[in-house]
């Protein structure tokens, strides 16, 4: 036998390296994921030792055939170990699906090879012949032990599939076949061809084995691999043929069928199974029929065209396809489907078939819409938990990270959703770390407790720490992982209300007698605040966001007359005064108004309500929103404004008329005067002026007082106004003058009613402190446009012919006769306005300064300027105001003495820091100068004077007779900033009601009140109540002429704030010493 052997060991070597080289292509050649076949996955491995060990033995029949060449040898010893690597590695694998320990670890197998091999190497004289033996014994055999090992008893299906019966069925004799043919040659591998020099010689050789079984190793090492070669076949085979027995036991349980079709409008089919006939009705040799059925026909007629546009896209764009839709079954009935499928396509990329598989889908549809449903109840419920005003925190019972959190919590602790999803429970609460946090929450996870109040802190984004309430639960949920839920409330304020009800209990303590009085007071500002509710004067209205009535309070009851039996609680708003016995002025007009607005969320117009009985109520209606923004209703406002509006009414004719007679005041005589000229130049028309003046009039006045003379005016007003007739206008210009206008029908009715005028106030009887007086006036005509076509020239010539009329011996009339217009009078008065315009040119006007006083210490208080005018034509002699002003005032020149005086006056305020305030009278005429309170303004920015130093007196006459200018230019000056003083107060004005309408600081008693004070007892009373009313007012009063100290004395005990006399100072050009 060893003949033949040797004769044919180039043979044996041929089949030997084919046998292997087949073994490796087979390996090569089988599907890598066959559930049928659990080591498929690492059969590469397998196949790299069966080629490369086909190789080796080649190159060992080239070695025969050439001779023993020694590249030859070390190349063949090179590749047995090589070889024998991927064999290890293929076992290693297998085994390790079977027992993942650690002795099978890469690192530990190669490592322990390793220095087995290495070991021979080392003991061989030839280390490449120790090294094929090393691999023999420490690669090659380990390799081929471990996978028959694992082979024989693998049980373990394959990792990606689900599939225990996969193991069973892969275990027919082929199995064993292919564990037998692997653990035969393992058992052959350590057969060596010779011993190498260095090794034991008792390693066994290929001679060893045929001397002793007669066969050649490398023989039955063939026979090895072509069995294990076969086997994997079969094994293939048996793998393919179980798997389509599972694909088709599995397509007959699943609700639907595999297909393959053409890629047209019917979807003609080339492979269909499944459940087709229980899915659809249809059999399947129906869909050979196309008359009977076809994919296509088979798909609702809605669904077919978005189907078949979603399958032609996916085949476009190369990807597969996945779509729900609806087919109709054999019975008429709809039912959905899923598809799933792709395109098969040749190596060219055109396409072949579809191939996919349809599902029933119903029940699938029906679960989405009812999770569809779970989800928006769920949004309902978050939503309806962002709208509490309590914060809701949940968090995992195990992980303690929050899960969800509502709107409110995040306002209340200032973090985003994200940021509080990575914290914790106890990231915000600084007393509670979290092994505390976890041993406290405890109770409820082993149910000691159901749930948790208590009181804690919790620290916002900010660094605060807030109290809050917080009512702790711990929730199982089916298929849901174990949560806590916590609901916290703000309970801060009412801690702090705590705190102070406890410290408001210490302090009651402390005293009974005090908590007695405390108790009484309150009890006492209860009644006061119920008094004061049912008492208010202002009706009030809500409405829900329905127009429905909320709440009226008893004002609105009584302000429309509904009785309290009435329930008007839940009635529509607008049917409330349906029960309201009042009736309204213009019921068409207010019911469009009354209770009712356009829907707006405005505010609406203020309206006012006339009522039948006269009175006269404002409504005002608000909407009311909440914090978020939803409106609530409407608020409806009420006030009776009857009163207000009769103040207005009297304010407006107080604005207009003379305070003493009741006529026109100069701003309507004028205001009236304007419009005539424009009547008359539009209609070419006259009309005439009358303008006339009591004759000694200032004697009365001297001689008697201003009482005496205020009933001539009084008296002469009288009887001049029966005298004029409805159509004309009579007006008082001021003091004594009068003026009237009246329509031109013929041209001796003016001279009529002159003369009518002048025998009417002639025959008024006069007696005063036992002397009869006769009164005289002289009246000046002028017409309109003879005289004058404008308001200038046809006062000043009505003014000329007065005095006209007064040259001719007064109690007369005068026409206005040009060629007298240079009588003395006139080059009187025109010489006063030269002097007046030449002080004011030169600088000849003088301040001179008298001080006032304070009651209480004598002490200076400030200092009021008075005007003087140095005689232009005498420089030594002084011109006192009673002499020019009334001039000035006149012919308009008292403005520029005005602002001379102002200019001087803050000047020296600036030059004089410690002067404490000035006070400096300004003319009525001003009042009609808009700019005047800004010019003074200017003045005290420029000299860096404070505005409170500088006080601005007006005479009360001209402050009521010009009301609405007068509040215009009082209101202009308060916001400079200065003080305003009311001068001669009490002399012209019959109530005091004005002073509610001028806001002035200051009042300063006319002197003719404290002239013989302590004789006089009527004028005692009069000052009395002056100074009562001021104080009222919260007004401070001066007392001017104060010549005495019995006088002083009895301002003092009356309660006068400041003085001003002779017996205190007379007037200086300097300032008092103490500003020297």
């Amino acid at each position: 036998m060893n003949g033949w052997v040797e004769g044919h060991l180039g043979l044996i070597y041929q089949v030997y390296g084919l046998s292997f080289f087949v073994l490796g292509v087979t390996a090569f050649l089988l599907p890598r994921q066959d559930a049928n076949l659990p080591f498929s996955r690492h059969l590469g491995w397998l196949a790299a030792f069966g080629m490369l060990h086909g190789i080796l033995e080649f190159t060992e029949w080239v070695r025969l055939q050439e001779g023993a060449a020694d590249g030859l040898i070390h190349s063949a010893q090179l590749l047995l170990f090589v070889s024998f690597i991927p064999l290890l590695e293929f076992g290693r694998r297998c085994m390790a699906d079977l027992w993942p320990t650690v002795w099978l670890d890469p690192r530990l197998i190669y490592g322990a090879a390793g220095l087995a091999v290495l070991g021979l190497v080392l003991l061989s004289t030839q280390p490449l012949e120790g090294l094929a033996t090393g691999a023999r014994y420490f690669l090659g055999t380990p390799g081929a032990l471990l996978a028959a090992l694992a082979l024989w008893t693998s049980r373990k299906p394959a990792p990606h599939r689900l599939d225990t019966s996969a193991g069973f069925r892969a275990q027919p004799a082929w199995i064993g076949t292919l564990a037998g043919a692997l653990m035969v040659y393992g058992l052959l591998t350590p057969f060596l061809t010779v011993t190498s020099q260095g090794l034991p010689p008792w390693l066994p050789t290929q001679w060893d084995f045929l001397a002793i079984t007669g066969f050649p190793v490398q023989l039955a090492r063939s026979l090895c691999a072509i069995a294990a070669c076969i086997a994997l076949m079969a094994l293939v085979r048996q793998a393919g043929s179980l798997s389509n027995e599972d694909l088709l036991r599995v397509l007959g349980t699943i609700d639907g069928f595999v297909y393959r079709s053409k890629n047209d409008p019917q979807w003609s089919l080339v492979y269909l199974a499944g459940n087709v006939e229980e899915l659809s009705g249809y059999r399947p040799m129906d869909f050979l029929d196309p008359e009977v059925v076809t994919m296509g026909s088979l798909t609702h007629p809605e669904d077919r065209d978005r189907v078949w546009h979603e399958v032609q896209q996916a085949l476009n764009q190369r990807r597969s396809f996945s779509l729900s839709y609806r087919i109709v079954t054999r019975d008429g009935t709809p039912r959905w489907v899923q598809e799933r499928g792709q395109g098969i396509h040749d190596e060219h990329g055109n396409l072949l078939f579809l191939q996919g598989h349809v599902i029933d889908a119903s029940r699938l549809v029906a679960a989405n819409e009812d999770l569809r449903h779970q989800r928006a109840a769920l949004e309902a419920f978050k939503h309806t938990l962002d709208l509490t005003q309590d914060s809701v925190f949940m968090f995992d019972a195990e992980t303690l990270e929050f899960i969800y959190v509502n709107r409110g919590a995040i306002k209340q602790l200032g973090y985003s959703a994200q940021e509080l999803f990575t914290l914790h429970p106890y990231d915000i609460k600084p007393e509670f770390p979290e092994p505390r946090f976890r041993r406290f929450i405890e109770v409820l996870r082993t149910e000691k407790r159901d749930s948790l109040v208590f009181e804690t802190l919790h620290r916002t984004r900010d660094g605060r720490d807030l109290q809050l309430e917080v009512s702790l639960q711990y929730v199982v949920l089916p298929d849901e992982r174990p949560r806590y839920v916590a609901i916290t409330r703000d309970i801060s304020q009412r801690k702090e209300q705590e705190k102070s009800l406890l410290k408001a209990l210490g302090d009651l303590q402390v005293s009974e007698r005090r908590q007695t009085e405390l108790l009484a007071i309150t009890r006492r500002e209860q009644s006061r605040m119920a008094a004061l509710l049912s008492g208010m004067s202002i009706g009030i209205l809500f409405e829900d966001t329905n127009g429905r009535v909320e709440y009226v309070n008893p004002a609105f009851r009584r302000m429309w007359a509904i009785g309290e039996p009435v329930d008007l609680i839940g009635r529509p708003s607008r049917e409330v005064l349906k029960h309201s016995t009042h009736r309204l002025a213009r019921p068409d007009h207010a019911s469009r108004h009354i209770l009712h607005v356009l829907d707006t969320h405005e505010i609406s117009e203020r309206f006012e309500v006339d009522l039948y009985d006269g009175r006269v109520l404002t409504q005002l209606s608000y909407p009311v929103a909440d914090p978020d923004g939803p409106v609530l209703g409407r608020l409806w406002i009420y006030e009776d404004i009857t009163r207000e509006r009769q103040t207005a009414q009297q304010l407006i004719y107080m604005a207009q008329h003379d305070a003493l007679t009741g006529l026109y005041n100069r701003h309507r005589f004028q205001e009236h005067l304007d419009r005539m000229i424009s009547s008359a130049q539009r209609n070419d028309s006259r009309f005439a002026l009358l303008y006339f003046d009591l004759d000694e009039f200032k004697y009365i006045n001297d001689t008697f007082g201003h009482r005496a003379g205020d009933t001539v005016l009084v008296r002469a007003a009288g009887e001049v106004s029966s005298l004029v007739r409805s159509g004309e206008v009579f007006a008082r210009l001021g003091g004594d003058e009068f003026a009237v206008l009246a329509e031109i029908r013929h041209d001796d009715e003016p001279s009529q009613l002159a003369e009518r005028i002048a025998r009417a106030i002639s025959a008024i009887p006069f007696r005063f402190r036992g002397s009869n007086l006769r009164l005289t006036a002289s009246i000046g005509i002028a017409f309109f446009p003879e005289h004058g076509d404008n308001v200038e020239d046809l006062v000043a010539h009505a003014d000329t012919a007065m005095y006209q009329a007064k040259s001719n011996g007064k109690n007369t009339w005068s026409l206005y006769d040009p060629s007298r217009n240079h009588s003395k009078a006139m080059m009187a008065r025109m010489t006063w306005r030269g002097r007046i315009d030449q002080a004011l040119r030169e600088e000849s006007l003088e301040l001179h300064f008298q001080g006032i006083y304070s009651t209480a210490d004598g002490e200076l208080s400030h200092v009021e300027t008075l005007v003087r005018m140095r005689d232009p034509a005498d420089g030594e002699r002084l011109i006192m105001p009673g002499q020019f002003i009334p001039v000035a005032e006149k012919t308009g020149q008292i403005l520029e003495i005005d602002r001379w005086v102002l200019r001087q006056s803050i000047g020296l305020l600036a030059k004089h820091p410690k002067l404490r305030a000035l006070a400096v009278n300004i003319s009525g005429r001003s009042f009609d100068e808009p700019g005047l309170p800004q010019y003074i303004q200017d003045l005290l920015q420029r000299h860096d004077v404070e505005p409170r130093r500088l006080i601005v007196e007006l005479t009360e006459t001209a402050a009521v007779s010009e009301m609405q200018d007068a509040q215009r230019f009082i209101e202009a000056l308060h916001q400079t900033g200065c003080l305003i003083g009311l001068d001669d107060f009490g002399s012209g004005f019959s109530t005091f009601a004005y002073l509610k309408y001028l806001g002035v600081q200051i009042l300063k008693i006319d002197g003719m009140f404290i002239r013989d004070l302590p004789n006089n007892r009527d004028n005692q009373a009069f000052v009395k109540a002056m100074i009562d009313v001021a104080k009222g007012l919260d007004k401070l009063t001066v007392a001017e002429f104060v010549e005495d100290a019995e006088t002083l004395a009895m301002l003092r005990e009356f309660g006068v704030d400041m003085a001003q006399g002779y017996h205190l100072d007379r007037p200086s050009a300097e300032l008092p010493p103490q500003y020297h």
